[in-house]
């Protein structure tokens, strides 16, 4: 069968992005082959910005890798209402937003498709969760937990929410309590 990362590249056109072979590209990053080494995590990210902007160029529409990078954490993020937003934009710039986000591959797919379909290994010592976690919303929260006073003080946090159109700007404050 088949892997999935495979699959929606081809129905993406990721290739067209990409300077060679998607094999070749995602094995050497993987490898750190002449390239920086990424984890599972990092190619699924850009396995999927890369079918946003195949999509969206199909569409006749060209993003610069910023407006890519913000669709992306719009579609993948936990807030109904932006996501719905950028959903929204993607139909009406003429693309089946629900496809695509269906499309999306994980970083399983992508360590499944590295090691089964093309054959990859790698050399221990290089572990992809505590590569990944640098820059993932987990190890964010883990540094923030760590930084709230342990007498269970309250604190406060802000938060710009930046320039997103169609979402009220503001500052969004947090309030954290440490419990022991």
């Amino acid at each position: 069968m088949t892997n999935k990362l495979i699959i929606s590249a081809q129905n993406h056109g990721i290739e067209e992005h990409l300077e060679y072979d998607m094999e070749k590209v995602f094995v050497d990053h993987w490898q750190g082959n002449g390239r920086e080494q990424m984890g599972c995590r990092k190619i699924a990210h850009l396995s999927n910005k890369l079918m946003i902007k195949s999509e969206l160029q199909n569409a006749g529409i060209e993003m610069s890798d910023d407006q890519i990078d913000t669709f992306y954490r719009g579609l993948e993020g936990d807030e109904p209402i932006r996501k719905q937003y950028f959903v929204k934009e993607l139909e009406r710039k003429g693309v089946d937003a629900q496809e695509l986000v269906d499309d999306f591959v994980s970083s399983t797919t992508v360590h499944r498709c590295l090691t089964e379909e093309f054959g990859a290994e790698k050399e221990t010592g290089f572990n992809d969760r505590e590569e990944d976690s640098t820059d993932g919303r987990s190890q964010e929260n883990e540094d923030i937990e760590e930084d709230l006073p342990a007498d269970g003080t309250t604190i406060e946090v802000e938060i710009n929410l930046g320039e997103i159109p169609g979402v009220q700007q503001g500052v969004k404050y947090i309030k954290g309590i440490r419990h022991s």
